[in-house]
């Protein structure tokens, strides 16, 4: 695990996500889905469905992602590396993430895994390309 500050956790959780998201069982993506919701509510208490939805759909990939691993962490789904683990991220909304965080990250994959990892297009929804023909 890389130590940092919260851009470098950021980093980390998206990093996880972008891994772990495709190795998902169909039981698993149906989990990660029904308490996304739920867990982002625990931030916005207030604001109906519709709107955690939207706010889901128009964040930056990134964000998107550390919601997503906040999900699996809720429902106890470890990340796909071995000894890794979902960083905590106060409010994903709120973290300053920048390029140096992200390459630094992705640096500390490549130099103790062996791992080419990267955010993928930041218009694109991670749970649009879910894959549910497991």
């Amino acid at each position: 695990m890389l130590f940092g500050g919260t851009g470098i956790a950021a980093a980390n959780n998206a990093h996880l996500a972008e891994l772990t998201l495709p190795k998902l069982n169909f039981e698993q993506k149906q989990q990660v889905i029904e308490n996304l919701l739920e867990v982002m509510r625990i931030g916005a208490p207030h604001l109906a469905d519709n709107d955690l939805h939207r706010m889901f759909r128009e964040a930056p990939r990134i964000v998107q992602l550390n919601f997503l691993a906040f999900t699996m962490l809720h429902c106890d789904i470890p990340p796909i590396i071995a000894g890794e683990q979902w960083q905590m991220v106060k409010n994903p909304f709120a973290t300053a993430v920048d390029d140096v965080d992200v390459k630094t990250n992705a640096g500390y994959f490549r130099r103790k895994y062996g791992i080419s990892v990267a955010i993928k297009n930041a218009l694109t929804n991670p749970i649009e390309e879910m894959d549910f023909s497991v």
